[in-house]
């Protein structure tokens, strides 16, 4: 299941009002908004299913990460890292 996130006010001072609240469900229910926003869902889980994936850019941050923690001086970028452990 994935939620969707609607500003209804900004701050956290006080609650939302009950008008604040009527205009962000009759937002999310406008079939124009609402599809755009399932849009948008679909494309954010297809690029982190990508980021996550067995050779996708989260694990090779990691290995570069963790090369970089086991050899601290050495000067090749990060880029430079993950490359060599493609």
């Amino acid at each position: 299941m994935v939620g969707v996130a609607l500003r209804v006010r900004d701050g956290f001072e006080e609650f939302a009002t009950r008008q604040q609240v009527e205009n962000a469900v009759r937002l999310l229910m406008s079939e124009q908004k609402s599809q755009a926003l399932k849009n948008n869902v679909v494309q954010l889980r297809d690029i982190l299913k990508r980021g996550l994936s067995e050779s996708g850019s989260s694990e090779r941050n990691m290995k570069a990460f963790a090369e970089k923690l086991h050899h601290p001086m050495d000067v090749r970028t990060t880029t430079e890292l993950q490359e060599e452990s493609r």
